[in-house]
């Protein structure tokens, strides 16, 4: 599987870590700070840097965003994601997002809205 995170900072960075270190997942990565992407390489976190255009390979994309920057990535990036591709999105402000997926403006039709810090069990 192929797996593109953008955004490597607290989130984003932890998921690529980790998927590095326990799967054999090839991890991509996008982020506007270079220092966040030279540091990930470094780490071995993500096996290169690529850009939006590049995630109509990814079979799954993680936002590890802040809740505008999200919803303007995926308005940017509307032809870049894989058909039939996963995109997650971890930041915290699921209603908003997903919203203006249902009533506004369709932001994504295959958009899963991850809470990774709720707190709440089911």
């Amino acid at each position: 599987m192929k797996i593109c995170i953008a955004g490597l900072g607290l989130i984003g960075g932890s998921l690529a870590k980790t998927l590095k270190k326990n799967t054999d997942e090839i991890v991509y990565g996008i982020d506007i700070n270079k220092e966040a992407i030279a540091l990930a390489l470094a780490q071995e976190a993500i096996d290169a840097e690529i850009t939006p255009k590049d995630m109509k390979n990814a079979d799954l994309v993680i936002l590890g965003l802040y809740p505008q920057a999200t919803i303007d990535f995926i308005k940017a990036n509307k032809g870049n994601f894989k058909k039939g591709g996963i995109v997650i999105d971890s930041c915290g402000i699921k209603e908003y997002v997903e919203y203006l997926n249902k009533n506004k403006d369709p932001l994504y039709e295959d958009i899963i809205y991850c809470e990774g810090q709720k707190g709440d069990v089911y």
